[in-house]
């Protein structure tokens, strides 16, 4: 049975930074154009975390925000849809879209074993760290996965470890002089 499409879309640096201080940590233009082009007019699948750094629907897109918190605690608005789990946010988001992107790494590595495409945006600069926490996701497709949460002061610790998977392909790479555009897919 062909598995159905589920796309995780996710910008990081060079050594899989993708947050600080639960923030996006660079303002990439053609990065926002990037996931305007594959988010627009599908489900995203998004936590908490992702959700308070958007701060907002996205025009031409339904939102699912994974949370155990009360609607209310999260401030959502009309139209915005609560999930207590990644699976259940995965259910509700193929009643409505037969192709729905994961736009959280925490969320995506939930659902790991439902994605089928890695939309993976490298940006080639690396933030500084100034205490505060980060995050860090080591995802490649040929390599173990474990996502990092930094908190400061001491040592990231592990959150996620590798699970076995399928092989997946670099379908397709693109680089300019500040990003490395790759797409990754799994038979």
């Amino acid at each position: 049975m062909t598995p159905r499409p589920l796309t995780l879309v996710y910008a990081c640096s060079e050594s899989g930074l993708y947050a600080l201080d639960d923030r996006i940590p660079w303002d990439e233009p053609e990065d926002r154009q990037h996931f305007r082009r594959i988010t627009m007019g599908h489900v995203m699948l998004m936590g908490r975390l992702t959700w308070a750094s958007i701060g907002k629907p996205l025009p031409g897109r339904t939102t699912i925000v994974v949370s155990t918190q009360p609607r209310e605690a999260l401030d959502l608005p009309d139209g915005v849809l609560l999930a207590a789990h990644p699976v259940a946010a995965l259910a509700r988001a193929y009643e409505i879209d037969p192709s729905p992107c994961v736009v959280s790494p925490y969320v995506g590595m939930a659902l790991l074993e439902h994605l089928t495409v890695l939309e993976r945006t490298i940006v080639k600069m690396e933030p500084e760290r100034r205490g505060g926490t980060f995050r860090v996701m080591r995802l490649h497709p040929e390599a173990p996965v474990h996502v990092d949460a930094g908190y400061r002061p001491g040592p990231p610790h592990t959150l996620f470890s590798a699970i076995d998977r399928p092989a997946w392909t670099l379908a397709s790479l693109r680089e300019t002089d500040t990003l490395r555009f790759e797409r990754w897919e799994r038979p």
